[in-house]
């Protein structure tokens, strides 16, 4: 029972930073649209033009963070 208990805990915290995450990059995508980002729920950890220098950043970390790079939302427009 103890460790279904532990299991649960932590999928819970996985569920909520998850959740962070997403209304941190609802919020905030167009302030870094084109740049890679690294996140730990609602914290931005770095920034940066390439994944490599985002990961450089937090390398040092105990846990991987999410690092993702802000697409623009906008599609052009092809016509018809």
């Amino acid at each position: 029972w103890v460790v279904d208990n532990v299991a649960a805990q932590r999928r819970a915290q996985r569920d909520r930073q998850f959740q962070l995450e997403a209304l941190w990059l609802a919020e905030n995508r167009r302030r870094f649209c084109g740049r890679w980002i690294a996140l730990e729920g609602e914290r931005l950890l770095a920034d940066g033009a390439t994944s490599k220098e985002v990961f450089l950043k937090v390398a040092n970390l105990p846990q991987p963070p999410l690092v993702i790079r802000i697409e623009d939302e906008e599609l052009p427009f092809g016509g018809w």
